[in-house]
């Protein structure tokens, strides 16, 4: 009975501090403990469990150990309002804390989920916001572990998994299992139980709430790739990260997630393969990248671009992402991201320029952005030294690049970048660009007209004897070019004085070879002929070839004399700075050949007598080897075709980038485990009650006792019935029994005593004898007599008052209790109350005749009527008044006014106001 008084009283919202003040936790603990098999009391108790935690957070002793009793049963009510009760608890922070402390909690709840009641999705619902909110305070270490030797961790993992079938359930439990993740010092011991593989599991439901925290938890553990680098293989880690974040259930936290991890996961060598994975043709991570990247974030664009460049710098995944689009994602990247993400892009697209198979693409899809790189001031040095080596190895062993380079403006794009280098090496490979671009014979010229010439000046004064001989080689590929430009205004001769000033080892052969035929080139030039005679160090630079102990050098020398000669400005100061003897020296040279002698023969010729001076013997010997010629090919232009053997070919390693990033000491993205906490979704009061098994008392209608019927008779009972044939003065005037005698207080003896005879001579009339009035009976005209007062009836009064009445009693009879009713039964009482009250001040008028008035009475008012005015009425003989007439009517009324006071009441109960 406490118990059940206890829940009646939980049940209103403002009565639960007080039972807490009261003590009524304490009550409850100490009946669950004496009677621990009283059934309906412990329900009681759990409903008055469940009402009190929706307002307050309960610590007391022996709270939670009672409430995990009253949660072992198979009682469908019971166990759902202890779940109920468990959950609004988990929902206070001191709630949170006592639960989270408790060894026993979680398997209670386990139990409680496992529990085959009819509301089994309410309670486990409950079960997993409780689960839920207990593992955001962290359990100590014994018991975790205590926990997974019990196998309970094992029991939580099939119930979210496979026995809870709610989504929403579901995504609660999942939240639990990511709180219990969160301690560091067990989650190598949760790990091996496969408690993260059942995220995985989870995403088979396609829900983006539960496909988020798995990707949060592989997050994390990708920030600890080297200590659970098998797990991950293990559990497909990669593949179900690509396949998700390509699922329509990812959202943008989503994405950026899954960017950080495998950002994470492709540092690790031992992923890396399984990152660069080949499916159907296809390379899902390049289409996982194109997926991430649509959020368009910074961040999310430098992960991607990191993704990438780790996998391409290693040989055997560079080969597969080139099977797919990767080099128009890194483009793209590049092209919205920031510093770091066009950084990490070019470098991705170096290491791509290293296979082969990824040249074509390149060529189509990344020249203009690697142009646009190399020239931009915006770009770090560094970043711009891996667009041009991407450009070098593009076009060194790609020749079909060459003139798309040309076109994109590389020419103009390496000129700036070489203004801003200091460094050999990095110039080494704009000198790369140059040669192998100027092969292109097509775009020799836009290379001219680009300025490439002012670029090569600047190469050749370099010392290092690769880059001159590749500047030589440029040079002479430029120089072929028939169309007339400004390259010996550029310093095309000055370069080949720069390139042929010091001795390059074993390069010096080519090095010269190569500038003789540019000083060939452009000699011979019609339109640049004229212009090279004329400057000053193309002296120099032929005797510096005349003078090189080889064949094909020494003869581009004397054909290049010849060609200076033929042009009359340049002949008399090419003779006064000591041209002559160089020719003469040049034609006797045993490696030159009667070829070369006959060149210079023919050189001299072109020489005026009067400039001859101190002619020799030697010299005459010279002019003489004219008469010998026969080859005079040399003279026309169109017939020389140098000999390009020892022009610089590729001679080229493939070139990295330069490291961005290292891939050992770089800080992986931290984890992050922030502790879960579910609300119940409605704040509003809503108590369990729980209806009393105790039968309510049978109704008994005493119309329906006696034989033959089945209804019980309780007790003795009387029909209150009463047949009256007419109700006469005689009869109203009598007292009712028991009751005391009704005096008026302002009645005299005189109107008594009149009272009385009237009776009397009422009696006398009634038993039919003399109808004679006497004088004292005499009573003033009707007219004279006030009005009794009486309420207003109601429309339709006269027919149906006694069914009136009926429904009258059933409605009263209705207020004792309805079914569905949830009022307090106070209530009803009131209102059943109320209605008697009004039922008996409506009809507690006792009707009685009107008080016999005596005759100086009649005499007053019938001088006070409107008859008695001062406005007289007619003289006539007086009519006889009907005493027994009057006496009826007077009768009349009174049952009149009685009849209406108990329709106005039938009124009243009935109106729809009430």
């Amino acid at each position: 009975l406490a118990a059940l008084i206890i829940q009646r009283l939980s049940c209103y919202e403002e009565n639960s501090t007080k039972l807490l003040d009261m003590g009524a936790i304490s009550l409850m603990v100490s009946i669950v403990n004496n009677w621990p098999k009283a059934k309906l009391t412990l329900a009681c108790i759990a409903s008055s469990y469940n009402n009190m935690c929706q307002t307050k957070a309960i610590t007391e002793v022996g709270f939670l150990d009672t409430l995990i009793s009253l949660s072992d049963s198979l009682e469908n009510e019971r166990v759902l309002w202890s779940a109920s009760a468990f959950s609004c608890a988990s929902c206070f922070p001191r709630g949170r804390t006592m639960l989270g402390h408790s060894r026993w909690v979680i398997p209670c709840l386990s139990t409680m989920m496992r529990s085959g009641c009819t509301d089994a999705e309410k309670i486990q619902k409950h079960c997993a916001i409780t689960l839920c909110n207990s593992l955001s305070v962290h359990l100590k270490k014994r018991d975790v572990l205590a926990m997974i030797d019990e196998g309970t961790v094992q029991d939580l993992i099939v119930i979210t998994v496979l026995r809870v079938n709610d989504i929403a359930t579901k995504q609660v439990l999942a939240k639990a299992l990511f709180n219990l993740l969160a301690r560091a010092d067990t989650r190598p011991e949760l790990t091996e139980q496969d408690l993260p593989y059942s995220f995985i599991r989870l995403t088979k439901m396609d829900d983006r709430e539960l496909n988020m925290l798995c990707v949060r938890v592989l997050l994390n553990y990708s920030a600890e790739v080297e200590t659970y680098v098998e797990k991950l293989k293990e559990m497909n880690a990669v593949r179900v990260l690509i396949e998700q974040v390509r699922s329509k259930a990812g959202g943008v936290d989503f994405k950026r997630m899954t960017g950080a991890a495998l950002s994470n996961m492709s540092f690790h060598e031992g992923l890396s393969p399984l990152l660069a994975e080949v499916r159907d043709g296809q390379v899902p991570i390049v289409e996982g990248i194109k997926a991430i990247a649509a959020i368009e974030e910074d961040e999310t664009y430098e992960n991607c671009a990191r993704v990438l460049y780790n996998l391409a710098a290693q040989d055997p995944c560079r080969a597969k992402l080139a099977q797919g689009d990767i080099v128009s994602v890194v483009v793209s990247l590049a092209s919205h991201g920031n510093g770091t993400t066009r950084q990490l892009a070019v470098a991705t697209l170096c290491f791509m320029s290293c296979c082969p198979t990824a040249f074509t693409a390149l060529t189509d899809t990344a020249l203009k952005f690697l142009c646009e790189a190399i020239k931009s001031p915006n770009m770090t040095t560094l970043t711009r030294m891996n667009a041009a080596r991407t450009v070098a190895n593009l076009v060194v062993y790609h020749p079909l690049s060459r003139h798309p380079c040309i076109e994109c403006g590389m020419t103009t794009a390496c000129s700036i970048l070489l203004k801003t280098l200091s460094n050999e090496e990095d110039e080494a490979v704009l000198a790369k660009i140059f040669r192998d671009m100027s092969k292109d014979a097509e775009g020799v010229f836009h290379m001219l007209d680009e300025g490439a010439m002012t670029s090569l000046l600047k190469l050749s004064k370099l010392e290092e004897a690769q880059l001159k001989h590749d500047v030589a080689t440029c040079l002479a590929n430029l120089t072929a070019c028939k169309y007339a430009s400004a390259v010996v205004e550029e310093g095309a001769i000055e370069a080949c004085f720069w390139l042929t000033l010091q001795d390059c080892l074993g390069l010096t052969t080519a090095i010269f070879r190569e500038t003789s035929i540019v000083i060939r080139q452009l000699t011979q030039h019609n339109v640049l002929g004229p212009q090279a005679a004329v400057e000053d160090k193309i002296l120099a630079v032929l005797i510096k070839m005349a003078n090189y102990e080889d064949r094909d050098v020494m003869m581009n020398t004397a054909v290049s004399f010849y060609n200076v000669f033929g042009y009359e400005k340049a002949r008399r100061p090419m003779v006064r700075k000591g041209a002559v003897e160089t020719l003469i020296k040049l034609a006797n040279a045993k490696e030159g050949g009667p070829l070369v002698r006959d060149v210079c023969s023919a050189t001299l010729h072109q020489v005026p007598n009067q400039d001859l001076v101190g002619m020799d013997s030697q010299m005459l010997k010279v002019l003489m080897a004219l008469l010998h010629m026969q080859d005079a090919s040399f003279l026309d232009p169109e017939n020389f075709l140098p000999d390009r053997s020892r022009a610089s070919q590729g001679a080229w390693d493939l070139a990295v980038p330069t490291e961005v990033h290292s891939r050992t000491d770089y800080k992986l993205i931290p984890a992050q485990w922030p502790t879960m906490i579910v609300d119940r979704k409605t704040t509003t009061f809503l108590p369990a009650r729980y209806e009393s098994p105790i039968p309510k008392p049978q109704r008994i209608d005493p119309e329906t006792v006696g034989d033959g019927n089945k209804a019980q008779q309780v007790g003795e009972f009387k029909k209150m019935k009463m047949t009256v044939s007419m109700v006469n003065q005689k009869i109203l005037a009598q007292p009712i029994e028991g009751s005391a005698p009704v005096v008026e207080p302002d009645a005299s003896r005189e109107a008594t005593e009149a009272a009385d005879q009237m009776v009397a001579n009422l009696d006398t009339l009634e038993e039919g004898g003399s109808t004679e009035v006497s004088e004292t009976m005499k009573l003033p005209p009707l007219e004279t007599l006030a009005p009794p007062l009486a309420s207003p009836a109601p429309p339709s009064m006269s027919s149906g008052l006694f069914e009136q009445g009926e429904r009258r009693d059933d409605r009263l009879e209705d207020i004792h209790a309805r079914p569905g009713d949830l009022r307090p039964a106070s209530a009803v009482a009131v209102q059943r109350d109320s209605l008697r009250d009004a039922f008996q001040s409506s009809t507690s008028a006792v009707p009685r005749l009107i008080r016999p008035q005596s005759e100086g009475d009649m005499l007053r008012a019938a001088s006070q009527s409107p008859g008695g005015s001062a406005k007289k009425r007619s003289k006539g003989p007086k009519k006889k008044k009907d005493v027994q007439a009057f006496l009826v009517s007077q009768q009349q009324r009174q049952q009149d006014r009685i009849a209406d006071d108990y329709a106005a009441m039938l009124y009243q109960t009935r109106s729809p106001a009430r």
